[in-house]
C-alpha cells in the first residue's frame, strides 16, 4: 500500500495538471515524513516539482 509520501512523489513524477492539483492536498498532510520525499524526490528527478508546490501550498491561504 502507498503512504501519502509514495503519492507525493508518484504524482510528482507523472505531474500532469490533475496531479499538480493533488499534490497541493497532500503536501499539507500533517506528519508527513520530508527527509523520505526528498530523498524519493531526488532519485526520480522530481525534487524541484516538489520544492515548487511545497512553495505553493505554504503561500496560499
Amino acid at each position: 500500500m502507498a503512504t501519502p509520501e509514495d503519492l507525493i512523489v508518484f504524482k510528482a513524477i507523472a505531474n500532469r495538471p490533475k496531479d499538480q492539483i493533488d499534490l497541493l492536498g497532500l503536501v499539507r498532510i500533517a506528519g508527513i515524513d520530508w527527509a523520505y520525499v526528498d530523498a524519493q524526490a531526488r532519485d526520480w528527478g522530481v525534487d524541484a516539482v516538489i520544492t515548487r508546490v511545497r512553495a505553493l501550498a505554504a503561500s496560499a491561504p
